[in-house]
């Protein structure tokens, strides 16, 4: 393929998937939150996750981590 063809393609590429790109703002939102595990095997560390990882208020169930998404 010649450079110029390629070159082409790659212009009319982003050129169209900018013209379907929603209009507005996106934001986002981090909160991060870590916490504490200890343990001398693997076993043992996932015990404290299971103990101490974030829980889901919806569940009430505990995860290793956690994320929300509006």
């Amino acid at each position: 393929m010649k450079p110029t063809l390629i070159l082409f393609a790659l212009l009319v590429g982003w050129t169209l998937s900018a013209a379907d790109r929603p209009a507005g703002k996106l934001t986002a939102k981090r909160d991060v939150q870590y916490y504490d595990i200890r343990g001398r095997t693997p076993s043992e560390l996932r015990k404290a996750m299971d103990a101490q990882g974030p829980m889901n208020p919806v569940g009430k169930k505990r995860f290793y981590g956690r994320t929300d998404w509006t």
